[in-house]
């Protein structure tokens, strides 16, 4: 199996060199892996540290800061897209905890060849974390790995919830696991704004379903209406307090740079579009 490893990194040399070397060593010697390092261009010590990491076969992809971090690993998984079964993204804040993982992955993407995919998480740790990785079918059937929505997380959640409603099942955890500790997450702002732009493209996610469904040839999806009407009216809302915390403890501190006020002005006009197509009874139309 061909498998790519994706991770954006920034600033962050010594995690960047702890988990791409972890996951070298912990190769199973049986498949084709390669690395992608998204960095840019005004972080020479990224782009120095991969040129000099012989070790690991990385290709860098060094430019200007993109808008959203959705739309960088979209780019280069299109790049790859020719030389790769499979796709995972991996911060430069995390460790690989398990032998043979390329393999646990392979086996995986043998069984469920349009499947999406998660890390198991080691138990540790107080909370949980979303890894994916993506088949190559997947992402030509949902037009990405991820949203181009979102200039740091929130991908995750929206392909957990994608998956479900296509398929009508269950998240697929592998018996790999990563440990993650967080730290600051770089362009983390205005966390309040972004969980809106989360909940309410909920409706694209589920007018998605069905095409993906369909691209895939899977059965059309039997929930992903009822999926998505749960999801808002019963899932409880992060309380702004909590929200706040997070923001504090991860977020920037520098003023917003021209990127992430590019993404916050599309994510407005995404918004305005959903509240003018949005009326009652739209999710039984979908």
């Amino acid at each position: 199996m061909r498998l790519l490893v994706i991770t954006p990194s920034r600033g962050r040399v010594f995690g960047l060199s702890a988990v791409l070397s972890t996951l070298r060593y912990l190769e199973s010697g049986k498949h084709q892996v390669r690395y992608c390092v998204i960095s840019d261009d005004d972080d020479p010590a990224t782009a120095e540290w991969c040129s000099a990491a012989k070790h690991i076969p990385i290709t860098n992809r060094v430019g200007p800061r993109q808008t959203t971090m959705g739309g960088a690993i979209n780019e280069v998984a299109e790049y790859f897209s020719d030389h790769a079964d499979a796709y995972t993204v991996i911060n430069d804040d995390i460790l690989c905890m398990s032998a043979n993982w390329d393999d646990t992955i392979a086996k995986a993407v043998e069984a469920t060849p349009h499947g999406v995919f998660w890390w198991g998480c080691d138990e540790s740790m107080e909370q949980d974390a979303l890894y994916p990785i993506v088949t190559e079918k997947w992402r030509q059937a949902a037009g990405g790995v991820f949203t181009d929505y979102f200039p740091f997380w929130y991908d995750d959640l929206c392909l957990a919830e994608l998956w479900l409603m296509t398929t009508d099942a269950e998240a697929i955890r592998l018996d790999c696991k990563i440990i993650d500790r967080p730290v600051m997450t770089t362009r983390m702002r205005e966390v309040k704004f972004w969980q809106q732009v989360y909940t309410q493209t909920r409706v694209l996610r589920v007018q998605q379903a069905y095409q993906v469904a369909e691209r895939l040839g899977l059965p059309k999806p039997q929930g992903a209406v009822h999926v998505g009407k749960l999801m808002t009216s019963h899932l409880k809302s992060v309380p702004d307090e909590k929200l706040d915390a997070i923001e504090k403890n991860q977020g920037e501190t520098a003023p917003p740079d021209a990127a992430y006020l590019e993404a916050r002005a599309r994510a407005e006009e995404l918004l305005a579009t959903i509240r003018r197509m949005q009326a009652p009874g739209y999710m039984e139309a979908a």
